[in-house]
């Protein structure tokens, strides 16, 4: 079964094929562990992608037959990264009862399919305050999908999706995790791994970043220690983003080089991410 544990990068992959050429140089550049696509309209066929379902998926709005062809090219199993920020306003937004609903739905896709498959979420941004229509926070959020899903029967995720935005210095990331640990993650979730699915210092400047990157670093070296049963750490860590799509630039470890015709580069970011990388190597 693959995980979707590592060091790792959110990429957007480009719709576009005349741009898709960022994308696989950054890939090239950066070597990750593995690497997810926030946006993922459908699965994308790439070495250490991991595949994202979005309610959109599951609700009919977008085409499901690519997560069909994607459930049934791997059958003997991969980790699904399962929505993104159902909490969240513009992102999945749905409720707790809704995100129930299309877990069992999912689960039931893959049995109807005979397929083996497993499933990270529900990727909710943990600090963030309320914006879902609901009124929920990342963390109420979460929590109430728990109870639900426990209430329905359903085991529940294989491992535990994260983004951990609204962390913008080593204190922050320091607080918010060890929170995650000594408080509701042993009430609720258990011994299962968590995933930090999402992180960056947002769009501030490059000394907090490495903070940032400093401190889910030393989150995951625990998470390496412990192994997935570990309750201190984190089995994967995915940095948003590997390169600037529009919305924080000062977050990207890669960029296109201005010298160069259609060739990206590292950003000093990206120096900084690599060479934690190759402390794992």
């Amino acid at each position: 079964m693959k995980t979707p544990y590592g060091w790792a990068v959110n990429i957007p992959w480009e719709a576009n094929p005349t741009m898709l050429w960022r994308t696989r140089q950054t890939l090239e550049l950066l070597a990750p562990d593995r690497w997810m696509d926030y946006w993922c309209e459908q699965p994308v066929q790439w070495p250490g992608y991991v595949p994202t379902i979005r309610s959109w998926h599951l609700d009919g709005v977008m085409p499901p037959q690519p997560v069909y062809d994607r459930l049934l090219a791997n059958p003997s199993g991969e980790t699904w990264l399962w929505l993104n920020e159902p909490n969240v306003q513009d992102k999945d937004d749905i409720t707790p009862a809704r995100g129930r609903d299309l877990a069992l739905k999912f689960i039931n896709v893959a049995r109807d399919l005979d397929v083996d498959m497993n499933w990270c979420g529900p990727n909710c941004s943990v600090n963030f305050p309320a914006q879902h229509a609901g009124g929920l926070s990342g963390q109420a959020w979460w929590r109430e999908w728990l109870r639900l899903t426990r209430r329905a029967g359903i085991g529940g995720a294989s491992s535990h999706g994260i983004h951990m935005y609204h962390s913008r210095s080593r204190a922050m990331v320091d607080d918010v995790w060890l929170a995650l640990t000594q408080d509701w993650r042993r009430q609720w979730v258990g011994d299962k791994p968590v995933v930090i699915s999402e992180v960056c210092a947002e769009n501030l400047p490059l000394t907090s970043q490495i903070e940032v990157m400093d401190a889910c670093f030393k989150v995951y070296e625990t998470g390496l220690r412990e192994g997935p049963a570990g309750r201190n750490g984190a089995m994967g860590v995915y940095w948003f983003a590997g390169y600037d799509y529009g919305l924080w630039p000062n977050c990207a470890l890669c960029e296109v080089d201005p010298g160069k015709l259609q060739t990206m580069r590292l950003t000093p970011l990206g120096q900084h991410w690599k060479s934690l990388q190759a402390r794992l190597r």
